[in-house]
């Protein structure tokens, strides 16, 4: 329990510091540096456009598009479900949690979805829960080593994953 409310509270100083925006594109990066932690090849990252990223380990990956929204609903246009398939690898939302009080990395089978809004509970039957556990359990700790330096901005934060 206390873990995971430091999770909203590291997550919670970021979006108060930057709004939306910056918190959706620090988010992305967070998931990034845990992804390099974790021994993935990054082929592909931005910021802007999609995918925002392609992750590779030992011959398997995904293609991802990545979500923070900062209120409990997430929105997925058909473009961000289009622009991660037919990539070469499976397609990807990851969509975090916060604001809910425990906030989690959730990873979506993006070929089995369809645009629209959802609260995150809903979402649950698109799960690829292998991949989604390892990283929640990884991320809080990349999101504490890192957090001073997010607080720098974006491009602070994208020099450390340039650097792993």
């Amino acid at each position: 329990m206390e873990g995971s409310y430091r999770v909203y509270s590291l997550l919670d100083s970021i979006n108060k510091k930057f709004g939306p925006h910056d918190f959706g594109r620090l988010c992305q990066i967070f998931l990034g540096v845990t992804f390099k932690n974790m021994g993935y090849t990054i082929s592909l990252f931005q910021l802007s456009g999609r995918p925002d990223m392609i992750i590779v380990k030992n011959n398997n990956g995904f293609c991802i598009e990545v979500k923070a929204p900062t209120c409990t609903e997430v929105t997925l246009k058909k473009e961000d479900i289009d622009g991660v398939r037919n990539q070469g690898y499976p397609p990807v939302i990851c969509v975090n949690t916060y604001p809910e009080v425990k906030p989690i990395w959730l990873f979506l089978d993006a070929n089995r979805m369809k645009a629209g809004t959802f609260r995150s509970s809903s979402l649950e039957k698109y799960h690829l829960k292998q991949i989604q556990d390892e990283i929640n359990k990884v991320f809080p700790k990349i999101l504490e080593k890192y957090h001073e330096n997010s607080l720098n901005g974006v491009d602070s934060l994208r020099r450390i994953l340039d650097e792993l």
